[in-house]
C-alpha cells in the first residue's frame, strides 16, 4: 500500500499541476482577449472611415444636350443654364427667381468638365447627340445623397392647383397640419396654420405645380408658386416639410424644388465621381480631389528612397562590419537609437530653421558680416520634405538594418574568411544578399512612415492650397496626410466623406507599399 506521504505528494503535485493549467488557461485567456479588442477596434475605425467615405466615391451631375458641341465655357453654361429652366415654364415671379436655379452649377464645374474631357457622351438615337455631365454644387449633391437631416418627405394622393388653392383631401390636409408645428391662430373657430418665414417651409409637389405653402387649415391649404412643372405619370404627389429656416441653410426653397423637378425628369444621374482622382484641391468640395497630393507625397517618397536607404544601409554595414570596436563607434551607436525616439515635428523645425531659412552666424568683432549656413529652399518643395524625412526616418533604417546584419552566422563569416574572402567580398558576396530580406523590413517601415507623417511637412510650408500637381522637385506642393488635415478642417459638411475617402486612398497606397516591399523580402529570401 502507497504511504500516507507518497499520497500526498501525488496530491500536491496534482493541484500544482492544476494551478499551472489554471494560470496558462487565464494567461490564453487574457491574450486572445486582447487580441480580440483590438481586432474589433481596428474593425470598428475602418468600417466607420469607410461607411463615412461611401458618399464622397459618386457624384450627382446634370446630363444636359449640347446643341454647340465646340463652345467656350459662357456658351456652354448659357446652354445648361437654359436646359436646367426649359422645363419650368414661366416663374410668376421677378426674373431673379432664376439665379438661384443658375446656381446649382457653377461656371468652375462646366470649365473643369470642359478640360477634362469626361462630361461629354455621344449617344446615337436617329444621329449623334452629344450630353454634358456637369457636377452640382456641394449643398445640392449632398441633398440629393439624403445627407440632409431636416427634410422630410412623404407622398399625398392626387391633387390639382387652382387659384393659388391647392384642393386636396381631407387626409391630406390633415396629414400637411400633423407634419407641420409652426405658429397657429384662431380665425372664425377653424384651427388656422400660418408658415412664419423664419419657420418651416413646405413645398408640395402637384401634378403641374411647386408650390410653398404660406398657410393651412381645415378648409384649404394656401401657397405660393414656386416652379411651373409636369409631374411624372409614374411618380406620386408629395410634400416636403423643410425645418429648417430658409436663411439658415445653402439651399433656397426654389433650388430645392428645382432639384426634386431635376431628378424626376431624369436630368439627374448618380455616377463615380471621377474628379476625386482627377483633380486636385479646389473651394468646392465637388470639384476637390487628391492628385496634387499624391503627386508631393510619391515625389518625397521617391527622395526618401533615394537618400535615406542608400545612406541607412551603407552606415549599417560600417557599423556592424567594418567599424573597429571603438569608444567612437559605441557613442554613434547611442546617438543613432536615441535620434529614433526623437519626434519628428523637430527635424520638421531642424530643416525649416537650416535648409529654408538658413543659419545666420556673426563673425566676432564685425557688424555687418555674417556667415550664413543653408538656406536658399523654398517653401514646400519636394525636395525640402525629402531630405527632412530621409534625415527623419535614417536612424530606423540604420537600427534595422544593423540588426539584419547581426543575424548573419558567425560561423559563416569565419569559413568565408579563411577561404581567403576579403573584409569586402564578405559583404557583398554574403553578409548583403543574406541581409537583404531583413532590411526590406526597415525600409517599408521607414517609407510607410514618411508617406502618412505631416507635423514636419506643416512647418516646412507643405499646407498652401495647391491647385496643380508639382511637376518637379522644386514646385510648391502638399502632401496627402497634409490634404486630409486642410479637409478636416474647413466647415462645409460635405467634406466631411471627402475627408474620410483622402484616408482610404493614404491606406489603400500604405497598403500597396507594404505589400510590395513584402513581395521584395520573399523574393530574396527565395533567392538565397
Amino acid at each position: 500500500m502507497p504511504s500516507t506521504e507518497a499520497f500526498d505528494l501525488n496530491s500536491h503535485r496534482m493541484q500544482t499541476l492544476r494551478k499551472r493549467l489554471l494560470a496558462e488557461a487565464r494567461f490564453r485567456f487574457l491574450g486572445l482577449t486582447a487580441i480580440s479588442f483590438v481586432a474589433a477596434m481596428l474593425i470598428l475605425l475602418l468600417a466607420t472611415i469607410v461607411l463615412h467615405s461611401v458618399s464622397a466615391f459618386q457624384s450627382y451631375k446634370l446630363v444636359v444636350p449640347l446643341q454647340v458641341q465646340e463652345a467656350s465655357t459662357e456658351q456652354t453654361l448659357s446652354q445648361v443654364h437654359a436646359s436646367m429652366l426649359d422645363g419650368f415654364g414661366e416663374i410668376d415671379v421677378d426674373r431673379d427667381a432664376h439665379l438661384p436655379i443658375r446656381e446649382l452649377v457653377s461656371g468652375l464645374a462646366v470649365e473643369r468638365s470642359q478640360a477634362g474631357g469626361a462630361s461629354r457622351t455621344s449617344q446615337s438615337s436617329g444621329g449623334a447627340e452629344v450630353f454634358a455631365r456637369i457636377p452640382v454644387i456641394s449643398a445640392a449633391d449632398s441633398y440629393l445623397k439624403g445627407q440632409i437631416e431636416f427634410v422630410e418627405r412623404f407622398s399625398l394622393s392626387r391633387a390639382s392647383f387652382s387659384d393659388q388653392l391647392l384642393d386636396l383631401s381631407i387626409e391630406d390636409r390633415g396629414l400637411l397640419i400633423e407634419q407641420t408645428s409652426s405658429e397657429f391662430s384662431d380665425q372664425e373657430g377653424d384651427t388656422f396654420y400660418s408658415m412664419s418665414p423664419e419657420g418651416l417651409s413646405v413645398l408640395v409637389f402637384t401634378t403641374t405645380t411647386v408650390l410653398r405653402i404660406t398657410s393651412i387649415s381645415n378648409e384649404k391649404v394656401s401657397g405660393d408658386v414656386l416652379l411651373n412643372w409636369d409631374l411624372p405619370s409614374d411618380v406620386s404627389p408629395f410634400a416636403l416639410v423643410i425645418a429648417r429656416p430658409e436663411s439658415k441653410r445653402l439651399l433656397k426653397d426654389i433650388q430645392i424644388a428645382a432639384l426634386e423637378s431635376l431628378r424626376s425628369d431624369g436630368k439627374l444621374e448618380k455616377s463615380f465621381n471621377t474628379a476625386l482622382f482627377t483633380s486636385s484641391d479646389s473651394n468646392d468640395p465637388e470639384l476637390a480631389g487628391v492628385v496634387a497630393a499624391l503627386t508631393g507625397s510619391l515625389f518625397i517618397i521617391g527622395l526618401v528612397g533615394a537618400l535615406a536607404l542608400p545612406l541607412g544601409i551603407a552606415s549599417a554595414l560600417y557599423l556592424e562590419e567594418l567599424a573597429s570596436d571603438s569608444r567612437l563607434k559605441r557613442i554613434v551607436t547611442v546617438n543613432i537609437n536615441n535620434l529614433a525616439a526623437v519626434p519628428n515635428i523637430i527635424y520638421g523645425l531642424l530643416g525649416a530653421a537650416i535648409l529654408i531659412n538658413g543659419v545666420s552666424i556673426p563673425i566676432p568683432f564685425s557688424d555687418t558680416i555674417v556667415v550664413v549656413i543653408g538656406g536658399g529652399f523654398g517653401r514646400g518643395w519636394p525636395i525640402v520634405g525629402g531630405i527632412v524625412m530621409a534625415i527623419a526616418v535614417l536612424p530606423t533604417i540604420i537600427i534595422t538594418s544593423r540588426a539584419a546584419i547581426a543575424a548573419f552566422p558567425q560561423k559563416r563569416r569565419e569559413a568565408t574568411l579563411a577561404l581567403g574572402a576579403t573584409r569586402l567580398q564578405l559583404v557583398r558576396d554574403h553578409i548583403l544578399p543574406q541581409s537583404l530580406p531583413g532590411m526590406m523590413t526597415g525600409a517599408i517601415i521607414g517609407l510607410a512612415q514618411t508617406f502618412g507623417e505631416t507635423a514636419p511637412l506643416l512647418l516646412i510650408g507643405m499646407f498652401a492650397f495647391i491647385g496643380d500637381p508639382a511637376q518637379d522637385i522644386g514646385d510648391r506642393t502638399n502632401t496627402l496626410p497634409v490634404l486630409i488635415y486642410q479637409w478636416s478642417t474647413r466647415a462645409d459638411l460635405a467634406w466631411e466623406p471627402l475627408t474620410a475617402a483622402a484616408i482610404i486612398v493614404l491606406l489603400s497606397f500604405m497598403l500597396l507599399m507594404n505589400a510590395g516591399g513584402v513581395w521584395l523580402r520573399m523574393r530574396y529570401e527565395g533567392k538565397r
